[in-house]
């Protein structure tokens, strides 16, 4: 595939690959009972999806299966910069579509016609604790509102419900920083990389709620006003938190009597 001359991190979908690798994520959403809901908020052309993430974040490529399975639609993930900081992680990274999670990438990404997935939260919200499980972690993340306005595409919330139960905390990330083990990974790749000590995963049924698109209202010219992106930011995350509770509640009562506290 040819990268772009004056955007190199950005490169064109490489369909087959790309078919050939939502092929091989079958199975595990057959693990995860996974199920995309209300695929008819989905725009037509360019849209930036902004999910809530969970751990080691599995909720992305599945999304991407789903999306693709489901709907026939390619999707791009974006990605933390260590992911693709070797020659074997941005080979991955193109066989899937992902792409740098970068705010040039990104935005070249939607003016291309591209469906991106992002996740404001990022690490932090992989690798929170367990009692702070679907809630966002979005505090001064402005960067997927500056694309969007940029491209002038529309932000669509994608709730997943079931991903914060697919493992088992057994030691919070803090409680990890405090063993040799965890302070040595820390040294290495920073503090925020060490994961807590999960069992898993787990066959928890993931459920994908797709919001209404949201036409933020602003132009290009507004990406880096900060009020702007301050104003939008809140109104998607109020969006995507309304996803959130409302997937939890048909999990609730689809639950078994004997299950519901």
């Amino acid at each position: 595939q040819g990268h772009d001359p004056v955007n190199p991190d950005y490169f064109p979908l490489n369909e087959s690959a790309f078919a050939r690798s939502m092929k091989r994520l079958y199975w595990p959403s057959l693990w995860f009972n996974a199920r995309l809901n209300d695929a008819h908020n989905l725009p037509e052309g360019a849209a930036l999806l902004a999910g809530n993430h969970g751990p080691l974040g599995l909720d992305a490529p599945l999304l991407m299966h789903m999306l693709y399975r489901q709907e026939g639609r390619a999707a791009r993930g974006l990605l933390d910069r260590i992911l693709v900081s070797n020659l074997m992680g941005r080979f991955i990274a193109d066989q899937v579509g992902c792409m740098l999670g970068d705010r040039k990438v990104a935005t070249a990404a939607l003016q291309a016609g591209d469906i991106v997935v992002t996740y404001p939260g990022g690490v932090p919200e992989t690798t929170r604790a367990s009692a702070d499980a679907y809630q966002l972690r979005w505090e001064h993340k402005y960067g997927f509102i500056h694309c969007a306005l940029k491209a002038q595409v529309p932000v669509v919330p994608v709730a997943c419900v079931g991903i914060d139960d697919v493992y088992f905390q057994l030691l919070e990330q803090k409680e990890m920083l405090a063993l040799p083990w965890g302070r040595n990974v820390g040294k290495m790749v920073g503090e925020r990389y060490v994961t807590p000590w999960y069992v898993g995963p787990l066959p928890a049924q993931l459920n994908y709620w797709i919001g209404a698109p949201i036409d933020l209202g602003y132009g290009p010219e507004d990406a880096h006003n900060p009020e702007v992106l301050e104003r939008c930011q809140l109104r998607v995350k109020r969006a995507l938190q309304e996803r959130i509770e409302h997937g939890l509640a048909v999990r609730e009562l689809e639950a078994p009597e004997q299950w519901r506290e």
